[in-house]
């Protein structure tokens, strides 16, 4: 092993160092931390010896001098940096089979020789904070996303998640695909711990709706919530959670952190149908919304994911609201299901059906089988065996094969849930979902370009060539200061227009505001740079329709149509 230290304390350190690895034949890990304000450094040696097949840890203070510095210049196996943190991991050996990785979150390895991969958790993506430059393929990058790519919009588009060399997310089309994290297991689909019989939950329906909601995640990319207001007029529905709400759950479990608690379930099931609306629509993307309904024997009525029909554990183990012209011609077969008894049952075989052929979809059950990883420790998590497989393929050297394709996600475009259309002018999709197309031009490029870490500034001048901003009148605020944004020709401070439920990224900090009416001002400490409302030209490179002209005096293509004036409420 060879240690390079600075001024202080070094010989004590190396000698340290040097005497435990003779006497142990191992291989040494040395990771360092500030400790308080005298200047110390809090050393940790971590030792796997050969022979115990273990670790031996030792904590020590050594100080002080300002210049006291070291690290480890030689290691024997792969190191993989996670570049977002996440597991807290500061340092250690992880066996993966016959093959063993360093795995860390300090990134004075980004350089190192032995670094073969980085890995990333998708909602603490920063797309302003990426290890630039890349330096070709020779380090693999690696994405662990298990949430909807809403929260990060960037990977929404295929430019950017076709920088990545592995991933794991809901998409079947993932090394380690996570579409069924939600889904405890068969015996889950098929058991009947919380089963009602219909003839039980006939009998409650002087009580209680035939259909329940229950979401707390308002304003979402779906807006599922028009869909459900519009089906109100004409079924009964009882709300319980933040959405729409018209019904209180018992006190003590009212909280939405309680929603896999017994007597949450015991309430669910009571219910003929239950309403499963993501809050996007991608491919594979089935949440507990789909798996909570299913496994407590409430007829799931599912709006989503385009392949949910891959997922279900037969033809008609749901009610796809897609299926249907309107939100009035869902609740008039609704009601029509409920009255008969026998056609009621027929969507739920996997409940009542002869207990060795409940479940049809061989697809689904093959998914089951294969599934390695669980809630439970023997099998291990999810981010465990990820971080196994990129440990594996490092050793294997087919990182440079790899690439995630452009169609790994599918997330088409938002649209109205009521006309199968979008609308221009709704946020999530004039907005959210083309500036992340075009956050997704921009980075692709630098990256390709072997773009050293750039600036907001350097950022926001090349993305207006897919962005054109409108331009203001007012003289305190100019197009090309960094950070500057625009609502239709409007700079943003600190205050947000009415109506919005927004859940994505402001200078790298994930903000989740439900806001009211009125114009809500953002916590003091979060910055606006980074998170823009736009009226701009839809660049062709970002999927849009091209102005007739780029000058940035021009409004867009939209205010054109409406003869250059504002709506009061874009004001």
């Amino acid at each position: 092993m060879v240690v390079s230290c600075g001024s202080g304390a070094a010989s004590i350190t190396s000698n340290i160092i040097t005497g435990l690895v003779d006497s142990l034949l191992a291989n040494a890990l040395v990771v360092l931390s500030p400790t308080a304000e005298d200047g110390k450094i809090e050393v940790r040696i971590s030792i796997y010896s050969l022979y115990a097949n273990g670790y031996w840890r030792r904590d020590h203070t050594i100080g002080p001098g300002d210049g006291f510095n070291y690290f480890v210049t030689y290691i024997s196996v792969p190191t993989i940096l996670w570049w977002t943190p996440f597991t807290g991991n500061k340092g250690s050996i992880k066996k993966c089979g016959p093959f063993e990785c360093h795995f860390t979150e300090n990134r004075k390895f980004q350089h190192h020789p032995s670094t073969k991969a980085i890995m990333f958790y998708g909602s603490n993506l920063n797309y302003m904070d990426l290890p630039l430059p890349r330096n070709g393929l020779n380090v693999s990058w690696a994405l662990l996303h298990e949430e909807s790519p809403k929260n990060r919009p960037i990977l929404l588009h295929g430019k950017f998640l076709s920088l990545f060399n592995y991933s794991s997310t809901f998409s079947r089309k993932s090394h380690l695909p996570l579409t069924l994290q939600f889904l405890g297991s068969f015996k889950d689909l098929v058991g009947t711990t919380y089963f009602m019989a219909t003839d039980l939950k006939d009998k409650l329906l002087s009580e209680l709706a035939p259909v329940v909601y229950v979401h707390s995640d308002c304003g979402t990319p779906s807006r599922r919530d028009e869909y459900v207001q519009e089906l109100m007029k004409h079924i009964r529905v009882d709300s319980y959670g933040a959405c729409l709400n018209n019904k209180k759950l018992p006190r003590e479990i009212s909280s939405m952190t309680n929603m896999d608690d017994e007597r949450f379930f015991k309430i669910v099931a009571q219910y003929k149908f239950t309403l499963a609306f993501e809050n996007a629509f991608c491919e594979d993307y089935i949440t507990e919304k789909l798996w909570r309904p299913l496994t407590l024997g409430s007829v799931p009525i599912y709006m989503g994911s385009p392949s949910v029909r891959d997922w279900l554990p037969n033809r008609n183990s749901a009610i796809l609201a897609s299926d249907f012209e309107s939100p009035e011609d869902l609740a008039k077969y609704l009601t029509e299901v409920g009255r008969d008894k026998g056609k009621y049952e027929s969507f739920l075989r996997h409940k009542l059906g002869p207990t060795d052929g409940r479940v049809s979809n061989g697809f689904l059950k093959e998914a089951l089988a294969s599934w390695k990883w669980g809630i439970d420790p023997v099998r291990g998590s999810f981010v465990d065996h990820f971080e196994c497989y990129v440990c594996r393929s490092v050793h294997d050297h087919v990182s440079q094969k790899s690439v995630v394709s452009e169609g790994h996600y599918k997330c088409p475009p938002p649209v109205n849930p009521l006309t199968g259309r979008a609308d221009e002018d709704d946020w999530w999709y004039d907005v959210i979902w083309y500036r992340g197309k075009c956050e997704a031009t921009t980075v692709r490029k630098f990256v390709d370009e072997g773009k050293t870490p750039y600036t907001p500034g350097e950022f926001r001048q090349d993305e207006d060539d897919h962005l054109n901003f409108v331009e203001t009148d007012d003289e305190d605020s100019e197009i090309d200061e960094d950070p500057q944004c625009f609502v239709c020709g409007s700079p943003i401070t600190n205050t947000v227009r009415n109506g919005f439920s927004i859940q994505s990224v402001i200078g790298g900090v994930t903000l989740n505001l439900a806001l009211a009416s009125g114009l809500t001002s953002f916590p003091a400490s979060y910055p606006t740079a980074g998170f823009c409302g736009l009226c701009f030209y839809k660049d062709p490179d970002c999927g849009g329709v091209p102005s007739d002209t780029r000058e940035g005096t021009e409004t867009s293509a939209r205010h054109k149509a409406e003869e250059g004036s504002l709506s009061s409420k874009d004001k």
